[in-house]
């Protein structure tokens, strides 16, 4: 399925959103649930002399990588990152 843009903005507002909430929703969870959202979100999980050590997977690590909150600007650095390199 193809996305046009304005359905690719909005999906990436309603991405953004659930990010935002994966805090509080994190702390509501059970141990397994935790574990689970964890799993889906990195790559690789290392705990040294107390430090974590963390590689997100895709997509998560394109919403790392941006300096904002503004959920237009972040869906165009995806789309740049994502779409032009693919």
């Amino acid at each position: 399925m193809k996305l046009n843009n304005n359905q690719f903005i909005n999906e990436g507002a309603n991405i953004i959103e659930c990010l935002r909430q994966a805090y509080k929703m994190y702390k509501q969870q059970t141990t397994a649930e935790k574990r689970r959202l964890l799993n889906v979100m990195f790559e690789k999980m290392t705990v040294k002399n107390r430090i974590i050590n963390y590689t997100y997977k895709k997509p998560f690590c394109y919403f790392a990588q941006c300096n904002t909150s503004n959920a237009d600007e972040i869906v165009e650095f995806i789309k740049q990152n994502i779409i032009l390199n693919n």
